[in-house]
């Protein structure tokens, strides 16, 4: 299989939102245990947090799928789990 730019960019925004949306999901969780006396550091981590992991799994998912030629649930799983 032949990994165009498109197909990139398809296998990263699959890998990218699925990841976006466990870590919202997870934080939905933490959220209400924080309250202004949080500090502001770990209110920053928090926002940012789907973006500091979402990215660079996007981009292993990307990597793995060109390396090992698979297919997007070959590649979404394999990319998480090692």
């Amino acid at each position: 299989m032949k990994f165009s730019t498109a197909l990139q960019l398809v296998y990263f925004g699959v890998a990218f939102t699925g990841a976006c949306t466990l870590v919202m999901f997870a934080l939905s969780f933490i959220r209400p245990l924080m309250d202004e006396s949080t500090p502001v550091v770990v209110r920053v981590v928090c926002m940012l947090s789907p973006l500091l992991i979402s990215i660079p799994y996007g981009i292993r998912v990307v990597k793995v799928a060109k390396r090992d030629q698979l297919r997007l649930g070959s590649a979404l799983l394999r990319a998480f789990k090692k």
